[in-house]
């Protein structure tokens, strides 16, 4: 009878008990958030713009610049800025595109390749590293850039 009446007593958790097991749930918290909630690690630093295999145009989002590489002949390219947006318009003797590059995307704004021009209509924006628009007919290719480059990966 003794043995009941002191359980019945005794506390069912002493405060190092219940230290213990909050530290526990703070521990299996954190590290469910450092795994499970997803990093913004794959982040946009530059947008190449190529003209068939060469690098014509560069956009750097670190120093919000672009720059103009080698040129084909009787490639132009004219930037401007609109509307918290920089515009790169490539021009050849019967082509044109236009690229809006914002804050975290590029996207083709226009293009004169065919009334359905399908890098403007069928590409969305590129907002991460290896994501790509194409204008075939144009032989105009964006490709974003990000800090997130793995050996393995496939370049097209």
């Amino acid at each position: 009878m003794k043995k009941i009446e002191k359980v019945n007593k005794s506390v069912f958790f002493k405060p190092l008990d219940i230290a213990f097991y909050a530290i526990i749930s703070i521990l299996i918290i954190v590290l469910l958030c450092v795994f499970l909630i997803p990093k913004n690690e794959n982040t946009l630093e530059k947008i190449e713009i190529y003209k068939g295999n060469e690098v014509i145009y560069t956009y750097d989002y670190n120093l919000l610049q672009g720059n103009i590489e080698k040129l084909p002949s009787e490639t132009l390219i004219e930037e401007y800025d609109e509307n918290n947006c920089h515009y790169v318009k490539i021009i050849t003797e019967e082509s044109y595109n236009l690229v809006e590059i914002g804050s975290n995307y590029a996207l083709m704004k226009d293009a004169n390749c065919s009334h359905y021009a399908p890098c403007v209509n069928n590409f969305s924006a590129i907002k991460k590293d290896g994501d790509i628009i194409v204008c075939m007919p144009h032989q105009i290719k964006i490709v974003g850039v990000g800090n997130k480059q793995n050996s393995n990966e496939v370049r097209i």
